[in-house]
């Protein structure tokens, strides 16, 4: 999905590959031209309008995956490429499945891509990362995935909140 800077998902994606990093350090990032690059990123400019950056999370991504070559792919936001090569093993974060419990909050077009491509992407998926285990539990019962397959990673948490100010200002109003 659209990863505007004002909503969390940008901020867990980055503190994410900051941890798999102090493990691994040859990472290389795929993204949307961002004014926020980490380690080597390789880019593809797309507009701000959403289906850019879909045709970015399903297509575009694919030439950098055959160009490079890597042995594992994240999609950190619900989506995965169209195709898998062999040697990539596929990893993605479903945050909710809002487009299924709540479609309501959508366009009825927007839904009925999310969710067949959230399918997809679940097909696809050596592992996914669930976000919460009502995520996990979501997906078990909407998709046909084995408990095994899931795995829960709790969000990050901006470091402001656990200053101690800020606790007594929160518990105070």
């Amino acid at each position: 999905m659209v990863q505007q800077k004002w909503s969390w998902v940008p901020y867990y994606i980055e503190n994410l590959y900051r941890a798999i990093s102090k493990i691994k350090n040859n990472i290389l990032f795929f993204q949307t031209q961002w004014e926020k690059k980490l380690w080597t990123t390789y880019t593809f400019p797309c507009s701000a309008y959403w289906l850019m950056w879909l045709l970015f999370d399903t297509i575009l991504v694919l030439f950098f995956i055959y160009k490079y070559k890597p042995t594992i792919f994240h999609g950190p936001s619900f989506i995965l490429p169209l195709r898998k090569p062999q040697w990539t093993k596929y990893i993605v974060t479903i945050h909710d499945l809002s487009v299924i419990t709540m479609p309501h909050l959508y366009k009825k077009s927007f839904s009925i891509l999310y969710k067949r491509l959230i399918k997809k992407s679940i097909a696809h998926a050596d592992r996914i990362i669930a976000v919460s285990h009502h995520t996990k539990h979501d997906i078990i019962k909407y998709y046909t995935v084995k408990s095994e397959k899931i795995i829960v990673l709790y969000p990050w948490i901006n470091p402001i909140f656990m200053q101690n100010t800020h606790k007594k200002r929160l518990l105070n109003e």
